[in-house]
């Protein structure tokens, strides 16, 4: 990809292309740019690094520098409940109408509880580690909660301007563009 970007004659001469082969982001020089990117990169990696390249990036802003990012805020597992037989009151039983309601009240509480744990992050990292495992072609997905993220980002001297739902994701995904800005001195 780097040769590909490299011989392409549209390329800014003030551009400058490098491959990080290591696990962090030593080759980038703090408050060096005035705009950082990174689009569908993040939340493919593993997430022991994912927070800090985002620490790294927007360190590498120089202040007032705009750091624009996409990342999963969280996955939607589709959810589906009582589809089976429909509640009717012409039911000519109260009792059957009355057990149907009962029945249906006790399988809420176990579907939400899975529809809690197949929305979360630690569903994607089982499922993740299960994929790994059986050898199967897999690609991490690694959503962020929005609070987190803004709360990790302002830690670092920074602020989400603006944030857009991608449209181009699967319904299975929530995901948005960050566009932030790092506070100035």
């Amino acid at each position: 990809m780097l040769e590909i970007a490299r011989s392409n004659h549209r390329k800014p001469d003030n551009v400058e292309l490098k491959l990080n082969s290591k696990t962090y982001l030593s080759l980038l020089a703090s408050e060096l740019f005035d705009f950082v990117l990174s689009l569908i990169v993040l939340q493919h990696m593993p997430w022991r690094y994912v927070k800090a390249y985002l620490s790294k990036l927007v360190r590498a802003a120089k202040p007032g520098g705009i750091i624009v990012f996409r990342i999963p805020t969280r996955t939607v597992a589709p959810f589906q409940s009582w589809t089976d037989k429909t509640l009717r009151s012409d039911d000519p039983s109260i009792g059957r109408l009355c057990y149907r309601s009962a029945m249906r009240i006790l399988r809420w509480i176990p579907i939400k509880v899975v529809h809690a744990f197949m929305t979360s992050a630690l569903w994607h990292q089982v499922r993740y580690l299960k994929l790994r495992a059986s050898g199967q072609p897999h690609m991490e997905m690694n959503p962020w909660e929005e609070a987190s993220l803004e709360a990790f980002i302002e830690k670092r001297g920074a602020k989400i301007l603006q944030c857009q739902k991608e449209p181009e994701v699967p319904e299975s995904l929530e995901s948005y563009v960050y566009f932030v800005r790092k506070a100035m001195r």
